[in-house]
């Protein structure tokens, strides 16, 4: 569902959740939330939400700075979510380019303006496999596979092969 948002720093911005610092208004024609405040309202530097308003919460791949004052959180991609598509750009900035995982190693190098990055759980390492897409290999077939199973690890290597069944790694 999502509710229509009165004041504080979500101001006219739908959302499909209840942040901290709103509540739900009854009777209202559709479904709305109301600012009332009371939140921690946290500065977020770098990544995608950098130049945003202070926001009550710290989303993901965010880090609270302890003691600071405002309240701060600095983008620290370690944080970031598994299986969650991020731009490469607020990931790795200084990166310039880069292959798609699933085009393989010999296709061209794509502008990290051209590239998400994802990091996937099913590979056996403890903080994840970052593997990156073009905008033509996101969709959610490659996602689905990974969940059902379907791709086979590389047996040199052990990371899971694309749907291809070419390893990015060992070719």
């Amino acid at each position: 569902m999502v509710f229509k948002v009165v004041g504080g720093p979500f101001d006219g911005i739908p959302l499909d959740g209840r942040p901290p610092g709103y509540e739900f208004v009854g009777g209202a024609e559709e479904p709305t939330l109301q600012w009332v405040g009371g939140a921690v309202l946290w500065t977020l530097k770098g990544g995608p939400y950098e130049g945003f308003p202070p926001l009550p919460g710290v989303p993901d791949g965010y880090r609270k700075i302890p003691g600071s004052d405002p309240p701060t959180a600095e983008w620290d991609p370690r944080e970031a979510m598994f299986e969650r598509p991020f731009p490469v750009k607020d990931i790795f900035p200084d990166l310039t380019a880069r292959y798609c995982s699933a085009c393989g190693v010999l296709s061209k190098d794509r502008t990290t303006d051209e590239l998400w990055v994802v990091i996937h759980r099913r590979t056996g390492a403890h903080d994840g496999h970052w593997r990156f897409y073009c905008k033509g290999h996101l969709p959610q077939t490659e996602w689905r596979a990974a969940m059902e199973d379907s791709r086979q690890p590389c047996p040199n290597c052990g990371t899971l092969m694309p749907l291809t069944g070419v390893c990015d790694f060992c070719g």
